[in-house]
């Protein structure tokens, strides 16, 4: 089979192992339950003075589906009217996973507001409900509609609230779980795999690329609530603290990986600039998260991400390459990721509402797409790699043999000149002996 037909056919299996995985984070996103709630509402509290009974008389915005507030700690009411209910099985529950703190105020049958917690903020030990989602339990008014306040904290993550009953809930904890698993082993099976190109290689390239799927498989480890569950689960906020740690990292690493890639392709100096700003900025997120500014470093975080996603199209368009498989997916890819990040991230940076699931969890479906792209890419950089070794090896042995063919010939040559020379010195021997008697006798026969 020639070597295009092979490098096309590794490309349309990766893309149908993301498509076929991308189906599968599907179910838990597009997933329709009955939702209690008939009226969703915001008020900004950007001082924090509010508190249960002060709240109920602010003007509320209404809203509908999750809600970007923008990167920062402020505190952010949510006010929610939930249909009446005759069932008591009911679970208020959070999205995304990593939302950092909620408390949730209910009112009990003689009116008295009750409070409840949750969030990752939260020690799993604590919390009521047992599920990697953030959830409290509540019960509505089977007569009446029933008003829930919630006085939420999550820097830098969208909000959105659903009230279903318990078993949907738990059917939903279970889909996300199933999904968050299978991309956490994916990654680590492709992280593996980048290890052993790289002590067979020692290619910088599949170096950076472990590490990168490595610190992507922590990401999502911690946003998706498995290391509260199964690592840390008396753990208060230490989870958010290493998150933001991981995200800056995270991004550290994906820029130094995106640097040696983008060597590849001939691209001007200038085009490194971004990407150099992105890795300065590397010490400055650290030092906020370490002084208690994890929300301006988010913040940061963001900002860079889409000034890097939009510097990415630039990027994209302007690269060469000599092989056009390799410069093809490069830039289809590319510009599918970056894409997906520029609107993902004027949604958190900019507070432009979507009604779109997939942005409650967009490391999800970002680091699977960048994990089967960039394995696509290096494949076909090693494979090119390994075409040039065996080029300059054919032409080595090539040069080798013609040395030894030059040598054996010249050996030769020398043995039959040799061999003349011989031949001829012997009668020449005799001539000069001649003529040296019939010298020696003509002076005697005068």
């Amino acid at each position: 089979m020639p070597a295009w037909r092979k490098s096309y056919s590794s490309m349309v299996i990766g893309a149908l192992l993301v498509l076929a995985l991308m189906w599968l984070f599907s179910l838990p996103v597009k997933a329709r339950y009955p939702d209690l709630i008939v009226e969703r509402a915001y008020f900004e509290d950007p001082a924090g003075l509010q508190d249960i009974h002060s709240i109920q008389r602010q003007r509320f915005t209404p809203y509908e589906g999750p809600l970007f507030h923008g990167n920062d700690n402020r505190p952010l009411w949510l006010r929610l009217t939930l249909a009446p209910a005759t069932s008591k099985d009911w679970v208020l529950m959070f999205q995304p996973n990593f939302l950092h703190y909620a408390q949730v105020w209910s009112q009990d049958a003689g009116g008295q507001w009750l409070q409840d917690v949750t969030g990752s903020r939260i020690a799993y030990s604590q919390r009521h409900v047992k599920s990697l989602v953030p959830a409290v339990a509540i019960a509505p008014s089977a007569l009446t509609r029933t008003t829930v306040f919630i006085r939420v904290q999550t820097p830098t993550t969208p909000v959105h609230v659903r009230v279903l009953n318990r078993q949907n809930s738990m059917e939903f904890d279970a889909l996300l779980s199933l999904v968050s698993g299978s991309f956490i082993g994916i990654g680590l099976i492709l992280a593996m795999f980048s290890a052993l190109l790289y002590v067979n290689t020692r290619d910088l390239l599949w170096g950076a690329d472990a590490l990168c799927n490595l610190a992507g498989v922590l990401v999502l480890s911690l946003q998706m609530g498995l290391v509260s569950r199964l690592i840390l689960p008396d753990s208060e906020n230490l989870v958010n603290q290493l998150m933001l740690y991981a995200n800056a990292g995270y991004l550290f690493v994906a820029a130094i990986l995106h640097r040696l890639m983008f060597s590849m392709f001939a691209l001007p100096r200038w085009a490194y600039l971004l990407n150099t700003i992105v890795l300065m900025a590397f010490p400055l997120l650290m030092a906020l998260i370490f002084f208690g500014f994890g929300d301006k470093a988010m913040a940061i975080n963001n900002l860079l991400i889409l000034l890097s996603s939009f510097w990415g199209v630039l990027l994209a368009l302007k690269a060469r390459h000599r092989d056009r498989y390799l410069l093809r997916v490069f830039q289809f890819s590319y510009l599918g990721l970056v894409g997906y990040f520029i609107w993902w991230s004027i949604a958190v940076v900019l507070q432009r509402q979507t009604g779109n699931m997939v942005a409650l969890y967009p490391n999800l479906p970002a680091s699977l797409f960048t994990m089967f792209m960039l394995l696509l890419i290096l494949l076909r950089h090693t494979q090119l790699k390994a075409r040039e070794a065996q080029r300059v090896a054919i032409q080595k042995r090539d040069a080798e043999r013609d040395l030894l063919e030059s040598q054996r010939r010249h050996e030769e040559t020398q043995g039959f000149l040799g061999m003349v020379l011989h031949e001829v010195k012997n009668p020449l021997s005799s001539i000069r002996m001649i003529v040296a008697n019939l010298e020696n006798t003509l002076p005697n026969a005068d």
